[in-house]
């Protein structure tokens, strides 16, 4: 998990260079190098390949604190997001929830995955001790 949270920082880092006119990745095929070069840096093509990324940081963005209500979000619902309940649902949520959804839906997954955890590495449980079971 480290050697690939070193890959990403390495290829974030020398974005500039690995995405140069020109540069040929032998493993990658030219589609496939687009597509990483369009994810790293949008505003390359920005009517393009990066419109989506673009609309959606947009929408990020306009969700501002408190974000603009449930169901008021005019990116999401003025389709400059496609697939706004699949692939741009997180930009969704932030425009209409605000940074304080964000931080409360990251927190409830944290908490989920810890809940998780924890009933992973305890004891197995007794199916018959979380029934009732009737006085004699």
């Amino acid at each position: 998990m480290l050697l690939g949270a070193v890959g990403i920082f390495l290829i974030v880092w020398f974005e500039p260079q690995l995405c140069a006119d020109g540069m040929r990745w032998p493993v990658l095929h030219d589609y496939q190098q687009q597509r990483i070069c369009t994810l790293l840096d949008p505003t390359r093509d920005p009517l393009g390949k990066g419109f989506h990324i673009i609309q959606g940081m947009i929408a990020i963005g306009s969700g501002g604190l408190w974000g603009k209500g449930f169901m008021a979000g005019t990116q999401t619902h003025l389709e400059f997001i496609p697939e706004r309940t699949t692939d741009f649902i997180f930009a969704a949520y932030s425009e209409e929830f605000g940074l304080v959804g964000n931080i409360a839906l990251i927190i409830s997954f944290l908490l989920l995955v810890w809940r998780g955890l924890a009933i992973a590495v305890g004891p197995p449980p007794c199916l018959a001790d979380s029934w009732p079971v009737p006085s004699r």
